[in-house]
């Protein structure tokens, strides 16, 4: 756990790297390294896991032409309910677009 936490961008410098369901488990799992280990770490991990992915997920895709929270309130009101308007996967590949072929090869690794 603790080299995922540094391999995705929670306790490193690398940018962040978010996935929304890989992410649900490891909150899972530094919840139970905290109860085990009776450590503040985990439960502080899972925390600052839980911040980035809200932070991450809740908003637009840096690389596409909408921005902000996916729900289009304003930063303050966005950032008190960032699920308001749910959660983005956090595929690395954008949408097709709506002039784009299918290509089978890349349409698993595409936001929907």
């Amino acid at each position: 756990m603790e080299a995922f936490a540094g391999r995705t961008g929670l306790t490193s410098n690398r940018i962040p790297k978010r996935y929304l369901w890989t992410d649900a488990f490891a909150v899972c799992n530094f919840i139970g390294l905290a109860r085990m280990a009776g450590s503040s770490r985990y439960q502080t991990l899972a925390l600052r896991l839980v911040e980035q992915v809200h932070a991450t997920l809740g908003k637009h895709r840096a690389d596409s032409a909408q921005y902000g929270w996916l729900s289009g309130m304003d930063d303050s009101v966005g950032q008190a309910h960032p699920t308001c308007a749910g959660l983005r996967i956090g595929k690395p590949l954008p949408e097709r677009r709506p002039d784009e072929a299918w290509d089978e090869r890349l349409e698993c690794g595409r936001a929907r």
